[in-house]
């Protein structure tokens, strides 16, 4: 089994009631490094898992530089629900 090496690091939170994203990162270009990721999703299929109903939901989003693997964390429930909200802040930032 090989270890993850997380070079970059995006946790964004976004609260569904003031519609707010709040970021940490040491990723100098959040968004494009967002968009790579969406890409690596499509085609990886539907996700009938529920969501959860969250009032704040945090996504983590880690890539490993040596071969471009990316790893995530999140409070969503399903993946689709995770992509729809890292697409709307790529959309609006």
């Amino acid at each position: 089994m090989s270890v993850f090496n997380a070079d970059g690091v995006i946790e964004l939170q976004w609260n569904t009631e003031t519609a707010e994203f709040t970021m940490q990162t040491n990723v100098k270009e959040p968004k494009e490094l967002i968009l790579d990721f969406i890409q690596t999703q499509f085609g990886a299929g539907e996700d009938n898992t529920p969501r959860e109903e969250q009032d704040v939901y945090k996504i983590k989003l880690e890539i490993d530089l040596s071969d471009d693997t990316f790893r995530t964390t999140h409070n969503c429930g399903n993946k689709g629900l995770r992509d729809g909200i890292l697409l709307h802040y790529a959309e609006t930032h």
